[in-house]
């Protein structure tokens, strides 16, 4: 049986010739392709190609094709040619544009895939990706220098285990859109790379963790230099803008370790009503502030069953800070003995109202964003190791290398590993104060509840009315000018 397009087209035994397989006459590799005949209100037929030049496997093939397909339809599953991996890939990314996953997340998650996933799984069925696949695609492709010619060093067991979440949230997406027949169980690289990994040697083990090699000390030490005065009137070596800058540095570090928050945008996006001033039910004169965040990666779109904002409870010293804040945005630096009637140190206020920006860029116009931050730290770590070897008694190297491996996530790190180590707080109270899983706790931070460092200093998160940080009655004055209180 034959036609100008298909050659050599047979109906495989057994099947009531709803499957036959065929050659493609204009095909030079001669590989055998099968159709099978749906039994779906959409009729038609499921055409694949085998893969092979033999005639008997491809009759072995057709039939598993075949099976395969019932099934799927049994189950409700609608089988087209976009039921392999490379088209509905795309599909997946549009998905999450149009749901309102965040761009730069969604760039690097589309990176991942087009260079690590998809040479591999291209033209792969969904139902035939399980966690042996997987664990082929990491020793055949990820960790093969000869297969996967873009690697560039090795990867961190971390970087792997990033992937395969990435991977695995694709997974149950073609599960809910129905491309996929049930779901697959994988189990975490990170908890099983040595039943995963077939050459240990092809994984970077020992990377430099910067959560793990930063201290209290060098947070203490970037808090001491971004607070110190401006130079005096004959050094004239810091403009107005550069002043400014250090000082909003040092009240975002102190954001950050108040709220135990993320340093992106949960706080960098802050507006004034996002901040609302509490009093103490255990002492009159003691307040903490709530924060609303309505940015930053946990935080999506309502109604698409994430939540739409963050809720943060700082400590009882942050009033004092956010107070003190407050001033220098109104009249310049007023803190640090220069005084406030100093022309040198006063410039044009900023605006303090309820949809203005807690970290204002120095035009007033916008917010300071995550990228100028990055450029800010390149520039700030040499000037912090000049002040702390001319001002710190305690200077060394070791304090100098992490010096220049801070960053300020560094110091939500810090605020975290301190209530566990320091305020004996137990993991749930942990996750919770810091809106993270109880499952991140454990996995980052289990071994400071075990083996706590003994230089850490608590700041009290859970206070007694012997410790509650007490607000003067000019700081509450000026606070309640600009928060919402209760």
């Amino acid at each position: 049986m034959t036609d100008g397009y298909y050659e050599e087209v047979e109906y495989v035994p057994g099947t009531n010739n709803e499957v036959s397989i065929f050659l493609i006459a204009s095909s030079k590799k001669k590989v055998w392709y099968t159709r099978i005949l749906r039994k779906t209100h959409k009729g038609g037929y499921y055409r694949r190609s085998l893969k092979t030049m033999s005639r008997d496997i491809a009759r072995k093939k057709s039939l598993e094709y075949w099976i395969d397909l019932r099934r799927a339809e049994k189950a409700g599953v609608d089988k087209t040619v976009r039921s392999t991996f490379e088209p509905l890939v795309k599909d997946w990314l549009e998905s999450r544009r149009a749901n309102g996953y965040s761009l730069a997340a969604t760039r690097t998650i589309e990176y991942q895939f087009r260079n690590h996933f998809l040479p591999f799984f291209k033209s792969k069925e969904l139902d035939a990706i399980d966690e042996r696949s997987y664990i082929e695609y990491l020793n055949q492709y990820r960790l093969n220098p000869e297969k996967y010619v873009g690697m560039r060093q090795l990867p961190t067991i971390r970087t792997l285990e990033t992937e395969q979440s990435n991977f695995k949230s694709f997974l149950r997406w073609c599960v809910v859109r129905r491309h996929r027949t049930k779901p697959v169980h994988i189990r975490s690289v990170l908890k099983n790379q040595l039943d995963m990994i077939w050459d240990h040697r092809k994984v970077n083990g020992s990377p430099q963790e910067r959560r793990d090699i930063v201290s209290t000390e060098v947070y203490s030490t970037y808090r001491r230099y971004l607070r110190s005065p401006r130079p005096g009137a004959k050094q004239r070596n810091e403009t107005m803008s550069q002043f400014f800058a250090r000082r909003r540095m040092h009240f975002y570090f102190l954001t950050i370790y108040n709220f135990v928050a993320r340093a992106g945008a949960e706080v960098l996006t802050l507006r004034f009503k996002d901040l609302e001033l509490i009093q103490s039910n255990k002492k009159k004169d003691a307040f903490y502030v709530r924060m609303t965040t309505k940015g930053g990666k946990k935080v999506k779109r309502p109604g698409y069953g994430s939540a739409d904002s963050l809720i943060y409870h700082s400590t009882y010293e942050y009033g004092e800070y956010l107070s003190d804040w407050i001033l220098v945005l109104m009249t310049g630096d007023g803190l640090n003995g220069n005084g406030i009637g100093n022309p040198r140190n006063l410039w044009k206020p900023f605006p303090t109202g309820p949809d203005d920006f807690v970290f204002p860029a120095w035009n007033r116009q916008a917010a300071m964003n995550a990228m100028a931050t990055t450029r800010y730290m390149k520039t700030l770590r040499p000037k912090v190791k000049e002040w702390s070897r001319t001002k710190s008694k305690l200077h060394t190297k070791q304090l100098e290398d992490e010096i220049d491996a801070f960053t300020p996530y560094s110091v939500r790190h810090i605020a975290i590993r301190n209530l566990i180590a320091e305020s004996n707080q137990s993991f749930s109270t942990v996750a919770e104060r810091a809106n993270t899983s109880i499952k991140m706790i454990e996995d980052f931070y289990y071994k400071y509840g075990v083996k706590p460092e003994g230089r850490l200093v608590s700041k009290h998160p859970a206070p007694s009315t012997k410790n509650i940080k007490h607000l003067d009655e000019a700081s509450i004055h000026n606070l309640k000018l600009v928060l919402n209180t209760d």
